[in-house]
């Protein structure tokens, strides 16, 4: 039997009936709408007079110790009624869902709308560091090329404030763990500046190759 979930609170199931107090619970538990109430309602015992002779001949409660009582499909929607319009007519949706199950496309383009929002706060509340490189040193005059960051940038750590380790640093202050992130952030840095430093004494042994070259050929 498919489960029956009402608002938030889940309505066990015995024999194809369903539990009294669990749709109290939901109901929100005031003590004017105890099951005990609904069952001495003059209605509801005419009601259950008229299930119980109906042609099918079924038990429409049952009280089960220690859980409570279970009641039919029809005297959940009797006792949703009996509490107000709008609990009768979340019922009525949550029995729907049951028998239409949600279109999942819809479904995950709404979770993709809430990720969405989610991110542009996120964006806003921890400086996106796009935003640094959209300011005027990092564009081009014509404001047509994106920005571009070169090696020597990324590997001056003293005059150049990495805005990924701003962010990070953000993040860590706030209570989130950024360990795995920050250790590759590292990595890579290092092995920038590694690189950047290779570079850099292959590009003065090139001077020194060429000035030697040079003043040979002059002394010649």
């Amino acid at each position: 039997m498919a489960a029956l979930t009402i608002l938030t609170t889940e309505i066990r199931q015995i024999d194809g009936l369903y539990s009294l107090n669990d749709l109290h619970k939901a109901a929100g538990g005031e003590a004017k709408h105890q099951p005990s109430n609904f069952l001495r309602n003059t209605q509801t015992r005419e009601l259950i007079t008229e299930i119980s002779n109906s042609s099918d001949l079924r038990n429409p409660l049952k009280t089960k110790q220690g859980t409570g009582t279970y009641i039919c499909k029809e005297l959940v929607y009797a006792y949703a009624m009996w509490i107000s319009a709008k609990f009768h007519l979340q019922v009525i949706r949550a029995f729907d869902a049951i028998h239409n199950p949600v279109d999942r496309t819809a479904q995950m383009e709404e979770i993709g709308k809430a990720f969405e929002k989610q991110y542009q706060k996120l964006r806003k509340q921890y400086n996106y560091p796009r935003k640094l490189l959209e300011q005027s040193g990092f564009v081009s005059a014509d404001g047509k090329h994106p920005a571009r960051l070169n090696m020597s940038m990324l590997t001056n750590t003293k005059a150049f404030i990495s805005p990924l380790m701003h962010l990070l640093n953000e993040m860590r202050i706030d209570g989130h763990d950024v360990s795995a992130p920050w250790d590759e952030f590292i990595a890579m840095r290092e092995a920038l500046i590694a690189a950047d430093k290779a570079l850099e004494k292959i590009y003065m042994e090139a001077l020194q190759v060429n000035f030697r070259s040079a003043s040979t050929a002059g002394n010649k």
